[in-house]
Protein backbone atom coordinates (compact mmCIF):
# COMPACT_ATOMS: atom_id res chain seq x y z
CA UNK A 1 0.00 0.00 0.00
CA UNK A 2 1.61 3.37 -0.99
CA UNK A 3 0.66 5.17 2.32
CA UNK A 4 0.78 2.67 4.82
CA UNK A 5 4.22 2.82 6.01
CA UNK A 6 3.78 6.27 6.27
CA UNK A 7 0.53 5.91 7.95
CA UNK A 8 2.27 3.60 10.47
CA UNK A 9 5.12 5.66 11.27
CA UNK A 10 2.82 8.82 12.16
CA UNK A 11 0.81 6.77 14.11
CA UNK A 12 3.97 5.92 16.02
CA UNK A 13 5.04 9.66 16.67
CA UNK A 14 7.24 10.55 13.51
CA UNK A 15 6.17 13.98 12.54
CA UNK A 16 7.58 14.10 9.25
CA UNK A 17 5.47 10.85 7.96
CA UNK A 18 2.29 13.24 9.11
CA UNK A 19 4.13 15.73 7.01
CA UNK A 20 4.17 14.00 3.84
CA UNK A 21 0.84 12.51 4.50
CA UNK A 22 -0.25 15.95 4.56
CA UNK A 23 1.80 17.17 1.44
CA UNK A 24 0.79 13.79 -0.67
CA UNK A 25 -3.12 14.61 0.12
CA UNK A 26 -3.63 18.23 0.24
CA UNK A 27 -4.05 18.89 -3.46
CA UNK A 28 -5.96 15.70 -3.97
CA UNK A 29 -8.66 16.81 -1.34
CA UNK A 30 -8.36 20.68 -2.14
CA UNK A 31 -9.64 19.55 -5.59
CA UNK A 32 -12.47 17.20 -4.18
CA UNK A 33 -13.66 19.45 -1.72
CA UNK A 34 -15.09 21.32 -4.90
CA UNK A 35 -17.40 18.51 -5.60
CA UNK A 36 -19.40 20.12 -2.79
CA UNK A 37 -18.18 24.20 -2.29
CA UNK A 38 -16.72 26.59 -4.11
CA UNK A 39 -15.54 28.19 -1.22
CA UNK A 40 -11.75 27.38 -1.25
CA UNK A 41 -11.35 28.79 2.67
CA UNK A 42 -13.78 26.36 3.75
CA UNK A 43 -12.08 23.71 1.86
CA UNK A 44 -8.51 24.66 3.04
CA UNK A 45 -9.64 24.95 6.87
CA UNK A 46 -11.53 21.70 6.69
CA UNK A 47 -8.32 19.91 5.04
CA UNK A 48 -6.36 21.52 8.27
CA UNK A 49 -8.77 20.64 10.42
CA UNK A 50 -8.41 17.11 9.05
CA UNK A 51 -5.09 16.35 10.05
CA UNK A 52 -5.24 18.22 13.16
CA UNK A 53 -7.46 15.32 14.10
CA UNK A 54 -5.16 12.77 13.06
CA UNK A 55 -2.59 13.96 14.95
CA UNK A 56 -4.41 14.75 18.17
CA UNK A 57 -5.98 11.33 17.84
CA UNK A 58 -3.30 8.91 16.21
CA UNK A 59 -2.56 6.29 18.74
CA UNK A 60 -6.01 5.39 18.15
CA UNK A 61 -5.53 4.75 14.09
CA UNK A 62 -3.63 1.75 14.67
CA UNK A 63 -6.58 0.38 13.04
CA UNK A 64 -6.86 2.09 9.72
CA UNK A 65 -6.32 -0.05 7.02
CA UNK A 66 -7.19 1.74 4.27
CA UNK A 67 -5.42 5.41 4.35
CA UNK A 68 -6.80 6.19 0.87
CA UNK A 69 -10.40 5.69 1.87
CA UNK A 70 -9.67 6.79 5.66
CA UNK A 71 -8.94 9.95 4.41
CA UNK A 72 -11.03 10.96 1.99
CA UNK A 73 -13.80 9.76 3.98
CA UNK A 74 -13.01 11.58 7.26
CA UNK A 75 -12.52 14.72 4.74
CA UNK A 76 -15.82 14.77 3.70
CA UNK A 77 -17.67 14.20 6.84
CA UNK A 78 -16.04 17.28 8.18
CA UNK A 79 -16.43 19.68 4.81
CA UNK A 80 -20.39 18.30 5.00
CA UNK A 81 -20.56 18.75 8.31
CA UNK A 82 -19.03 22.46 7.87
CA UNK A 83 -21.08 23.40 5.21
CA UNK A 84 -24.37 22.19 6.46
CA UNK A 85 -23.59 23.97 9.53
CA UNK A 86 -23.54 27.06 7.35
CA UNK A 87 -26.43 26.39 5.05
CA UNK A 88 -23.70 26.47 2.70
CA UNK A 89 -23.78 22.46 1.30
CA UNK A 90 -24.35 21.65 -1.85
CA UNK A 91 -25.27 18.17 -2.84
CA UNK A 92 -23.12 16.44 -5.87
CA UNK A 93 -26.88 16.89 -7.98
CA UNK A 94 -26.60 20.41 -7.61
CA UNK A 95 -23.56 21.58 -8.82
CA UNK A 96 -24.47 22.42 -12.09
CA UNK A 97 -22.33 21.63 -14.77
CA UNK A 98 -18.98 20.94 -13.70
CA UNK A 99 -15.76 20.88 -16.08
CA UNK A 100 -13.05 19.10 -15.80
CA UNK A 101 -9.62 20.59 -15.24
CA UNK A 102 -6.21 19.04 -16.28
CA UNK A 103 -2.28 18.74 -15.14
CA UNK A 104 0.21 17.11 -16.79
CA UNK A 105 4.16 16.34 -15.95
CA UNK A 106 6.29 18.12 -18.96
CA UNK A 107 6.46 14.58 -20.80
CA UNK A 108 2.33 14.10 -20.60
CA UNK A 109 1.89 17.59 -21.75
CA UNK A 110 4.12 16.68 -25.03
CA UNK A 111 1.74 14.00 -25.80
CA UNK A 112 -1.31 16.31 -24.51
CA UNK A 113 -0.18 18.74 -27.18
CA UNK A 114 0.50 15.81 -29.99
CA UNK A 115 -3.06 14.47 -29.63
CA UNK A 116 -5.55 16.09 -31.57
CA UNK A 117 -7.68 19.29 -30.08
CA UNK A 118 -10.94 17.41 -31.48
CA UNK A 119 -10.21 14.54 -29.16
CA UNK A 120 -9.19 16.35 -25.83
CA UNK A 121 -12.67 18.47 -26.32
CA UNK A 122 -14.58 14.87 -27.20
CA UNK A 123 -12.95 13.92 -24.25
CA UNK A 124 -13.76 16.75 -22.02
CA UNK A 125 -17.47 16.87 -23.32
CA UNK A 126 -17.93 13.19 -22.72
CA UNK A 127 -16.90 13.79 -18.66
CA UNK A 128 -20.02 15.86 -18.84
CA UNK A 129 -22.52 13.48 -19.38
CA UNK A 130 -21.40 11.22 -15.92
CA UNK A 131 -22.92 11.06 -13.24
CA UNK A 132 -22.01 12.97 -10.05
CA UNK A 133 -20.96 9.54 -8.78
CA UNK A 134 -19.23 8.71 -11.90
CA UNK A 135 -17.47 11.39 -12.05
CA UNK A 136 -16.41 11.07 -8.24
CA UNK A 137 -15.93 7.47 -8.63
CA UNK A 138 -13.14 8.67 -12.12
CA UNK A 139 -11.44 11.00 -9.92
CA UNK A 140 -10.56 8.68 -6.58
CA UNK A 141 -9.74 6.01 -9.41
CA UNK A 142 -7.51 8.07 -11.79
CA UNK A 143 -6.35 10.74 -9.74
CA UNK A 144 -6.34 9.85 -6.39
CA UNK A 145 -5.07 5.95 -7.22
CA UNK A 146 -7.70 4.43 -5.05
CA UNK A 147 -7.65 0.72 -5.29
CA UNK A 148 -11.00 -1.26 -5.86
CA UNK A 149 -10.82 -2.15 -2.16
CA UNK A 150 -10.29 1.21 -1.08
CA UNK A 151 -13.08 2.55 -3.43
CA UNK A 152 -15.32 -0.27 -2.29
CA UNK A 153 -14.45 1.33 1.73
CA UNK A 154 -15.13 4.76 0.42
CA UNK A 155 -18.13 4.24 -1.44
CA UNK A 156 -19.77 1.52 0.80
CA UNK A 157 -19.81 -0.81 -1.88
CA UNK A 158 -18.50 -4.51 -2.62
CA UNK A 159 -15.25 -4.41 -5.11
CA UNK A 160 -17.13 -5.89 -7.81
CA UNK A 161 -19.45 -3.43 -7.79
CA UNK A 162 -16.38 -0.42 -7.72
CA UNK A 163 -14.95 -2.44 -10.69
CA UNK A 164 -18.12 -2.12 -12.80
CA UNK A 165 -19.08 1.53 -11.91
CA UNK A 166 -15.52 2.20 -13.33
CA UNK A 167 -15.96 -0.02 -16.20
CA UNK A 168 -19.33 1.53 -16.86
CA UNK A 169 -18.44 5.24 -16.63
CA UNK A 170 -15.00 4.29 -18.88
CA UNK A 171 -17.76 2.76 -21.36
CA UNK A 172 -19.88 6.10 -21.53
CA UNK A 173 -17.12 8.25 -22.03
CA UNK A 174 -16.12 5.83 -25.23
CA UNK A 175 -20.11 5.79 -26.02
CA UNK A 176 -20.34 9.45 -26.01
CA UNK A 177 -17.21 10.22 -28.09
CA UNK A 178 -18.40 8.15 -31.07
CA UNK A 179 -21.57 10.26 -31.67
CA UNK A 180 -19.46 12.82 -31.95
CA UNK A 181 -16.24 11.62 -33.45
CA UNK A 182 -14.98 8.79 -35.42
CA UNK A 183 -11.43 9.57 -33.89
CA UNK A 184 -9.39 6.31 -32.29
CA UNK A 185 -9.73 7.09 -28.88
CA UNK A 186 -8.87 3.84 -26.81
CA UNK A 187 -5.25 4.84 -25.99
CA UNK A 188 -6.16 8.35 -24.96
CA UNK A 189 -9.05 7.96 -22.62
CA UNK A 190 -7.21 6.38 -19.83
CA UNK A 191 -4.49 8.57 -20.43
CA UNK A 192 -6.41 11.43 -20.42
CA UNK A 193 -8.41 10.46 -17.09
CA UNK A 194 -4.57 10.14 -15.17
CA UNK A 195 -4.30 14.17 -15.60
CA UNK A 196 -7.27 14.79 -14.10
CA UNK A 197 -6.74 17.52 -11.74
CA UNK A 198 -10.12 18.45 -10.31
CA UNK A 199 -13.80 19.24 -10.92
CA UNK A 200 -15.16 22.35 -10.35
CA UNK A 201 -18.51 24.89 -10.82
CA UNK A 202 -18.74 26.49 -14.15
Amino acid sequence: MKYAQKWKRMVDGNDRALEDLYLSFFDKLYYFGFNFTQDEQIIKDCIQLLFIEITCYRKKLTEVKYVNAYIFKSFKRLLVKELKKNERFEPLEELGNPYFETTASAEKEVILQEASEELKKAISASIQKLTPKQREAIYLKFTCSLSYLEMSEYLGIGIESARVLIARSIQKIRLEIQKHTDLDTNNLILFYLSTFKGWQKN
